[in-house]
């Protein structure tokens, strides 16, 4: 069994979503598929929207939807601390959601 942790970006109503996440992300590597959640075969998807400084780092998470499994969210969160975006001289959101699905 392997796994992956993966997003999409929703697209939609930039008041809502913020600037577009693949045109917003310099560096991204997709959340690790925490082994409990492997061994117990669990899968979800969440959807968060996180405030970028105007560095690029990630200054606030906010899980816009969780999953049911809090070692997914956590795994997520683990994930977007070490994201990094483009330097844009403002505070921007963006929106993505991560899907933890096994892949047999």
């Amino acid at each position: 069994t392997t796994s992956t942790g993966s997003g999409s970006n929703q697209l939609g109503d930039k008041a809502q979503t913020g600037e577009n996440f693949e045109e917003s992300i310099a560096y991204y590597q997709s959340p690790i598929y925490p082994q409990l959640a492997i061994k117990r075969e669990l899968e979800g998807s969440l959807k968060v929207r996180i405030v970028v400084s105007e560095s690029g780092l990630p200054l606030e998470v906010m899980m816009v939807e969780k999953s049911r499994y809090e070692v997914l969210n956590s795994a997520a969160l683990e994930a977007i601390a070490n994201w990094r975006f483009l330097k844009r001289g403002k505070i921007y959101p963006v929106t993505k959601t991560i899907i933890f699905k096994l892949t047999k």
